[in-house]
Order: C-alpha cells, then sequence, then structure tokens
C-alpha cells in the first residue's frame, strides 16, 4: 500500500471514530483510555506523512474538513493529559520534582534554550505567552531558569484557576501571572520583549492579525510549528501572515523536540 493510502485510510478510520462526538465540548476523563490506543495507532502514520502527502490532503476539501475535526479533538484531548499532569503536580508534596520528572520536561527545556537565544533575551526581559493552558511549564521554565518575568494570557476561565493554583503550589506568585483573555488581551501598555504565541492557539491567522495591526514597531514574536511528519499535516496549511511581519530566524532545538521556533519582527509598513 502507498504512503499516501496508508495515511488517507488512517486519517478517515480516526475520523470516523471521533465524529460523532462533540469536540467543541470537554472530553471528559472516562474517554482518555478509549482513545489512547486510538491515538498511539494515529502517530504511527507519522512515518508515512511528507511533504507531498500534506499538499495532496490540503487539496481535498473532504480530507481537509477531516484534518480540522481531528486537529480539534487532539487539541481538546491533549488539555485533559495537561490537566492531569496539572492534578498530579498540585497533589504532590514535592511540586517541583513532580514537573522536572514529567516525561517531556526535558523537552521544553531545549525549546526554550532556543526561544530565549533566538529572540535575544536577558535576564529581566518581559515574555507574554498567548494560550499558557492549565500547566503553563513555558513560563515556569522561563521564570525559574532564566529569570525572566513572564506572564501568560489564557482564555479558558477553568484553565485560568488551575494554572494559578500551580504557580502558587509551585511558589512563583510574585513571579508569574496570567491573564484571563485571548489575543485581544495582550496588555499594550507594557513593553514587551517577546509575545510567544502557542502552539494550540486557534485561529492563528486572526491571532496573528490582529498582533500584527497593535503591536508596536520591532516587537518581536515567536510561534512553535510543525515542519515534518503527523502533526505538521494536522495544523493544516501555512498560514499567509500579515505583512507588518517579517520572518527574522528559524531553530530547529533538534531531537526529542518536534517543534520548529520560528520568530518575527514588527517592521515598517
Amino acid at each position: 500500500m502507498k504512503k499516501l493510502e496508508i495515511v488517507r485510510k488512517g486519517i478517515t478510520d480516526f475520523y470516523n471514530l471521533i465524529a460523532e462526538r462533540d469536540t467543541s465540548a470537554n472530553i471528559t476523563d472516562d474517554c482518555i483510555n478509549l482513545f489512547e490506543s486510538d491515538f498511539n495507532r494515529l502517530y504511527d502514520l507519522n512515518k508515512y506523512v511528507d511533504s507531498s502527502v500534506c499538499d495532496f490532503f490540503y487539496k481535498d476539501s473532504v480530507l481537509l474538513k477531516m484534518i480540522k475535526t481531528i486537529d480539534e479533538f487532539r487539541m481538546a484531548y491533549g488539555i485533559v493529559k495537561e490537566k492531569e499532569l496539572t492534578e498530579k503536580i498540585l497533589e504532590s508534596n514535592e511540586p517541583w520534582l513532580e514537573l522536572k520528572t514529567y516525561k517531556y520536561y526535558s523537552n521544553y527545556l531545549k525549546l526554550v534554550d532556543a526561544e530565549i537565544k533566538g529572540a535575544g533575551l536577558e535576564e529581566g526581559d518581559k515574555v507574554l505567552f498567548i494560550g499558557s493552558g492549565p500547566c503553563p511549564i513555558t513560563l515556569f521554565i522561563l521564570c525559574s531558569v532564566y529569570n525572566i518575568i513572564a506572564a501568560g494570557i489564557e482564555q479558558n476561565p477553568e484553565n485560568v484557576e488551575m494554572s494559578c493554583s500551580l504557580i502558587k503550589h509551585l511558589g512563583l506568585q510574585n513571579r508569574v501571572n496570567i491573564i484571563d483573555g485571548n489575543h485581544y488581551s495582550v496588555p499594550l501598555e507594557r513593553k514587551l520583549d517577546l509575545v510567544m504565541v502557542g502552539e494550540s492557539v486557534r485561529p492563528k491567522k486572526e491571532c496573528f492579525n490582529y498582533l500584527s495591526a497593535v503591536l508596536p514597531l520591532k516587537t518581536k514574536v515567536s510561534h512553535r510549528i510543525n515542519e515534518v511528519g503527523l502533526k505538521k499535516l494536522l495544523d493544516g496549511p501555512d498560514i499567509v501572515l500579515p505583512g507588518r511581519f517579517k520572518t527574522v530566524e528559524k531553530i530547529y532545538p533538534g531531537k526529542p523536540v518536534i517543534n520548529t521556533a520560528v520568530f518575527y519582527e514588527v517592521k515598517v509598513d
């Protein structure tokens, strides 16, 4: 079976599995185990996905709809797993140990280090992360490892509450804060040395259009993207950035990190 047919079958099978579910609602913990093995099979498609497969899917409206539905489910599923981690840390008498033994913590360390270097950040600089979620590990690393003044924006009230509880449990309440809102809530009265747009931010185009319109000249913006594999496919076609954004650098931290950090700067119209 050719790689395109393998991927199409895998995507179609997974789409049929979740199509009847309301992915805009919270996915309950009860369904986590049900979909765990299905997600594992889905990610087995990684080795078959290349740029030609992505291009084929993006040109087919039916397949593109499937990708969008699966992506929505993937984001919701990811939040459930993130909440599980948050609750585990909150229940621990040694929260920092619990956080640092998280299996992907070292990946975050490599990715944040690349973002620090790519943005040229220094101690005391101010960073805002849009789409920080219930467990903002990036903010914890920026603050605790690099002494960056870090803030997050999160639009889900439950995620805001959980992340604030976690910040307090880690003893970072005087160093990290969370804003309840979305990209329209960016505090423009503050000088920001970097605005980070989270991988899970949706809709991305709307977010970047707004940032392009309101951020001061020369403001640095970073974004985590997937350049290969299934995650690249599920992210959908690349968005066309507004003209005020100039791409200045791309950094891939190296395996096992999946994401590439892309850096932009607001330029003269």
